[in-house]
C-alpha cells in the first residue's frame, strides 16, 4: 500500500499525519511485521528522520522530488508512505510522479490543511491538481490541529453552520471535494514521544502502563533509602524517565481513542468504498 500526504503549504501537519497516522495504519494493515517506509522529499528537512532509530515500525529516508532515479526507486516499493515535505510545489511533483508511473500506485491521498482561509483555498487547489492528474483518486482531507468544534474552526471549508460569521464560506460544502473528512488533534506529547524515545504515539499507545508504574514504584522504594537529595543520580534519573514514560504512555492511549482509532476507520471506509 502506499499513502501519500500531500499540501502545497507547509506547517499544516503532513508530518505529523505521515507518521502519526498513515504509517502506524501500514503495519497494522501489513499483520504488525516489518517497518513502514516513511520518505519524506525534503532533503533539507527530514522531520521523522529519528525515528529511524527506535521506532519499531518505520524507517524513514529523504528524497529529492525531482530526481528520476529517484522516483524509478520509489515506484518499486510496495509499501510506504510519501510525505511531501514543505519545498516542493504540488503540482511540479505530481507531474513528475505521473510520469514516473507512481500516482496510479497510490491507494491513498491524504491532503492535511489547518483553518485559515488561505490554508482551506491552497487544499481546494491541491484537490484539483490531484484530481486533473488521477481521477478517482481516493481522497482525505486531514483537519489538522483541531482544538474545538470543527464546525466552527474550519467553517470556511465546512460553511458556517452556527450562524456565528456575516461572510458566506468560502465553500459552503465540502460534499464532493474529497473522499471524506477526518480530525487531526494537535498534542504536545506527539513531540515529547518523538523527541525522548524516537517513537510514535501509535506504539508509545501499545505499551503496558502497569509495567511502568511497577518500576515507579520499585525506583521509589529505592530513593525512600536516602535522604532528601542524597539519592545516587542514576536512580533519580531512572525514576524522572519512568514518570515521563508514564505520562506519555498514558496520553498517548487517550489520543490513540480520540484520533488514532477513529483515523484508521476513517481510512478503511474510504479505501474499501465502491468509486
Amino acid at each position: 500500500m502506499k499513502i501519500f500526504v500531500l499540501n502545497s503549504k507547509g506547517g499544516v501537519g503532513k508530518s505529523a499525519v505521515s507518521a502519526q497516522i498513515a504509517a502506524p495504519f501500514i503495519w497494522v494493515r501489513n499483520g504488525r511485521k516489518g517497518k513502514v517506509n516513511l520518505i519524506e522529499f525534503d532533503v533539507e528537512n527530514n522531520d521523522n528522520e529519528m525515528f529511524s532509530q527506535n521506532s519499531a515500525i518505520i524507517k524513514t529516508s529523504a528524497l529529492d522530488a525531482y530526481n528520476k532515479e529517484a522516483l524509478l526507486k520509489l515506484a518499486q516499493i510496495r509499501d510506504c508512505v510519501i510525505d511531501s515535505g514543505g519545498n516542493i510545489q504540488t503540482s511540479a511533483a505530481l507531474e513528475e510522479f505521473a510520469a514516473a508511473n507512481i500516482l496510479r500506485k497510490i491507494d491513498l491521498f491524504m491532503v492535511p490543511l489547518t483553518a485559515g482561509i488561505q490554508d482551506v483555498t491552497n487544499t481546494l487547489n491541491t484537490v484539483d491538481v490531484i484530481r486533473q492528474y488521477r481521477p478517482g483518486a481516493k481522497i482525505i482531507l486531514v483537519l489538522s490541529m483541531v482544538y474545538t468544534d470543527p464546525a466552527v474552526q474550519f467553517w470556511w471549508l465546512l460553511g458556517d453552520k452556527w450562524h456565528l460569521y456575516k461572510e458566506s464560506s468560502l465553500t459552503g460544502d465540502y460534499a464532493g471535494l474529497a473522499s471524506h473528512l477526518m480530525a487531526f488533534s494537535a498534542s504536545p506529547f506527539i513531540d515529547m514521544a518523538k523527541g525522548i524515545f524516537g517513537e510514535t504515539l501509535f506504539e508509545k499507545s501499545e505499551e503496558d502502563i502497569t509495567k511502568i508504574e511497577a518500576e515507579m514504584d520499585r525506583l521509589a522504594g529505592e530513593l525512600a533509602k536516602y535522604e532528601d537529595g542524597k539519592a545516587p543520580h542514576e536512580i533519580d534519573a531512572a525514576y524522572d524517565q519512568a514518570l515521563r514514560e508514564q505520562r506519555i504512555v498514558y496520553e498517548a492511549k487517550k489520543f490513540r481513542e480520540k484520533c488514532i482509532d477513529p483515523a484508521f476507520n476513517a481510512m478503511e471506509e474510504v479505501l474499501n468504498a465502491k468509486q
